[in-house]
């Protein structure tokens, strides 16, 4: 998403300077923004960026103050008085510390030619549709909900936008009005207030599922696709092992552990345990903080632990993990055969 922003950024701000005069740069004056710099004969513009109907300017000069134009128009004249302690120390002194200005020009939607004191260059107001982007959709590990975010801007206003989620045909309007720190730097002019999240749930579970996101248009432009995305979630047959069978006196001890994952937790999976055809069913909820180091995000009840009747001799025993919802098929957690005395 980084390398997107930057991209759609420096597409909105190409700059080429014409200058009129000798480069003013001058040893220990701290740029502010962090941004292309526009050399003046009396100072800098440290930095200029698109914000809702205009452009923001801001930098520095020695006069006491710069005239600014949009496309050969009326200039508009900016005093200084912003604090630039720096340019007064750079200069030994020679100027007062508040030489900074700043100043926001209002311009319609397009590409300008901008031009401050004796340097012009390009320059492009945003405007019309939403811009933004579906950045993530990912399924929680059981495959019923899913976590879905992304960022979102209506060029034209400043405040926060609505997003409209899809599901599946199914619509959830979400506002885009979360902190996002990279929307904030790329696009200073518009905050960082415009990143969407939120959890859907996913229902049905099984099959083929879309979503796809909407940024909501104010004013002029249409709503804008920030993306789709597109998933298939398949059932998952139970996993666990039939760990132990131990001979005891008339019976037989029996310990595994099953987990089926798509059963949301505390879900607990049942297990069918068989001595020679005979059943009994029984449910993995046993402590087993061994089997939680296996199958990271889970808690550790997913254990069972059964004594089962059995006459003196030789017996097989087997295990079967049960699907919870019959759509995948139930596992052999594995079989013994254990000799009671």
């Amino acid at each position: 998403m980084i390398r997107r922003l930057l991209a759609l950024l420096l597409a909105s701000m190409s700059i080429g300077v014409v200058l009129a005069g000798p480069s003013a740069a001058v040893d220990g004056v701290v740029p502010v923004g962090g941004r292309e710099q526009v050399p003046l004969v009396h100072g800098t513009m440290d930095e200029s960026y698109p914000v809702p109907g205009g452009v923001f300017f801001r930098g520095w000069t020695t006069l006491s103050s710069v005239d600014i134009s949009i496309d050969s128009g009326s200039p508009v004249t900016v005093p200084t008085g912003d604090p630039r302690p720096d340019v007064q120390v750079a200069l030994g002194g020679s100027v007062g510390p508040d030489q900074g200005w700043h100043v926001t020009v209002t311009a319609s939607p397009g590409r300008h030619l901008a031009c401050v004191s004796d340097a012009c260059f390009a320059v492009t107001v945003l405007g019309g549709s939403p811009i933004g982007s579906l950045d993530a959709a990912s399924s929680a590990r059981d495959d019923r909900s899913l976590a879905v975010s992304g960022w979102a801007i209506d060029p034209d206003v400043g405040g926060p936008i609505d997003v409209h989620l899809y599901l599946d045909g199914r619509i959830l309007a979400v506002p885009a009005d979360r902190s996002a720190y990279a929307v904030g730097v790329y696009y200073p002019g518009y905050g960082p207030a415009h990143l969407f999240a939120a959890s859907l749930g996913i229902t049905p579970g099984y099959g083929h599922h879309q979503l796809c996101a909407y940024g909501i248009n104010v004013g002029a432009g249409t709503n804008t696709s920030l993306g789709c995305s597109q998933w298939d979630i398949v059932p998952h047959a139970p996993v666990g092992s039939l760990d132990t069978v131990d001979p005891v006196p008339g019976a037989v001890h029996v310990r595994g552990w099953t987990i089926d994952t798509d059963v949301p937790e505390p879900g607990r999976t049942k297990v069918h345990l068989y001595v020679d055809g005979a059943a009994l069913q029984v449910t993995a909820d046993a402590y087993r903080p061994d089997v939680q180091l296996y199958a990271t995000g889970w808690d550790a009840y997913h254990g069972y632990d059964a004594v089962l009747g059995a006459s003196p001799g030789l017996h097989r025993v087997c295990a079967y993990g049960i699907d919870d919802d019959g759509a995948a098929p139930n596992t052999s957690l594995g079989c013994r055969t254990v000799t009671v005395g």
